[in-house]
């Protein structure tokens, strides 16, 4: 009888702890699912995000980023040796959203160097670049994969930054994406200057895993410049967005403000020249004139064919979109608002090669006198290196105009107005024999009556 009361009561206590086994089973089963799952999951985006000290920003940017409208993301955030509350503020977003993955150096390294930590930990298909002292626009990750998805030819995709206006940022509204065609353009300028937002960009990461790409921490600027042009000879496509997705916020310790912008900037130029073209010498410079960049590009062109695996296309589309080798009478022009190639026609036209802007031309001497069809007469002077370079007008301007125009001026209502064209002027003085105008935008003429053709006035002499 006692062995039997034993029995139940063993019998009882044990199927009191199946149900907590169970659930515990359970929990471990969950847990070590949640892990495994954890360990192989791939997010669409890696943001990735280096931090040094931004105390009174990093929120902000965190904000920005946990807010996005696409959400598939994992947020890699590196503490680059902070000495400040940047740390504690990390932590405590890093506890509130899974998505957050934290990692801290022990000191600080540069920016390339924490850019290099947080591509290596990244498991994403893209990798969305983020700075700690930004904001990004509400849908800027949406926009960008749906594009980088649609076109698996682009290596990296950035859009347009805008200085922070909170107004600005707040009201923006979803749109579909504007995307930029810099198929020639973006490649071509990055060879003189770093045209490309690091800050708005995102990057195909099998791309840059495949070529071993990663940024140079020997530079402390320019980093990201030297890291385009290894996509760009590895033959990776930029393109842009004209939707601005990204607003900046420039802190005193960003790495903008340093004076070793140029330095780095140059070095990698050199890098990149030489590693293009041997030893052959290109005269290193912070910016290059339109024939300085011609010249250059007729170097690259030919190189190329076999020592990179860039697109050679593009830098013959462009060298010859832009220097229009095959014209032979050309000068190059450098003006306050635009440089760029003249191609010098026939019957004194000349026509600008990259828009549509031409007009009629007079050259004496070491000077190009231009009358615009659209704008008003512009003089420009030859000078030591080949390149005419704008002068501010003046009356010679007007007066060598006319003497391409050869024409005459005649009454029209309460205005003078050329025989040959619609180009009319104000009249400020009017006699039988003299009349002066106040062309719009030409400067003031006086004209007296043609003897031949009493209803017109010619430029007095």
């Amino acid at each position: 009888m006692r062995n039997g009361l034993a029995e139940m009561r063993l019998l009882a206590n044990l199927q009191g702890l199946i149900k907590p086994l169970i659930f515990l089973c359970a929990f471990c089963i969950g847990w070590g699912g949640y892990q495994i799952f954890s360990q192989f999951y791939v997010p669409t985006v890696s943001v990735v995000m280096p931090v040094y000290n931004r105390e009174e920003l990093v929120a902000d940017a965190i904000e920005s980023v946990l807010n996005q409208t696409f959400t598939d993301f994992e947020f890699i955030i590196v503490d680059d040796g902070s000495t400040d509350n940047t740390m504690q503020i990390l932590k405590a977003y890093a506890e509130k959203d899974k998505r957050i993955r934290l990692i801290a150096h022990d000191k600080n390294c540069g920016v390339g160097c924490g850019r290099n930590t947080a591509q290596r930990n990244a498991r994403g298909q893209f990798l969305a670049i983020m700075d700690s002292d930004d904001i990004m626009s509400p849908t800027r990750l949406e926009k960008q994969v749906t594009v980088m998805q649609e076109n698996p030819q682009i290596a990296v995709l950035n859009g347009a930054i805008k200085r922070y206006d909170e107004k600005e940022f707040l009201s923006e509204q979803f749109q579909k994406p504007r995307l930029m065609d810099a198929q020639y353009s973006f490649p071509m300028c990055m060879f003189f200057m770093n045209c490309y937002a690091n800050v708005s960009s995102m990057v195909r990461h099998d791309f840059v895993k495949e070529h071993n790409i990663i940024y140079d921490e020997t530079l402390s600027v320019a980093e990201d410049y030297d890291y385009w042009m290894q996509i760009i000879l590895s033959g990776g496509h930029l393109r842009g967005l004209l939707d601005t997705l990204v607003y900046v916020r420039r802190a005193s310790n960003s790495a903008m403000a340093s004076p070793r912008i140029v330095s780095d900037t140059l070095n990698v130029k050199k890098r990149v020249f030489k590693n293009i073209l041997g030893e052959n010498e290109i005269p290193l410079k912070w910016n290059y004139s339109i024939l300085e960049r011609c010249d250059i590009l007729k170097q690259l062109v030919n190189p190329l064919t076999n020592r990179h695996g860039m697109d050679k296309n593009n830098i013959v589309t462009y060298y010859k979109k832009v220097c229009y080798p095959e014209i032979e009478d050309k000068v190059f022009v450098e003006h306050p608002h635009w440089s760029g190639v003249l191609a010098l026609l026939d019957d004194n036209r000349i026509q600008r090669t990259d828009v549509a802007d031409g007009g009629e031309y007079l050259l004496k001497d070491d000077m190009l006198f231009v009358k615009w069809d659209r704008y008003a007469p512009e003089k420009f002077v030859l000078s030591a290196n080949g390149i005419y370079e704008y002068i501010s007008p003046d009356e010679r301007v007007v007066r060598f105009v006319h003497d391409i125009w050869q024409d005459d001026v005649r009454l029209k209502g309460e205005k003078a107005c050329r025989r040959s064209v619609k180009d009319c002027a104000r009249i400020l003085v009017e006699d039988n024999h003299k009349l002066i105008v106040k062309w719009d935008n030409y400067g003031t003429e006086t004209f007296v009556r043609n003897p031949k053709e009493t209803a017109y006035y010619r430029l007095k002499k």
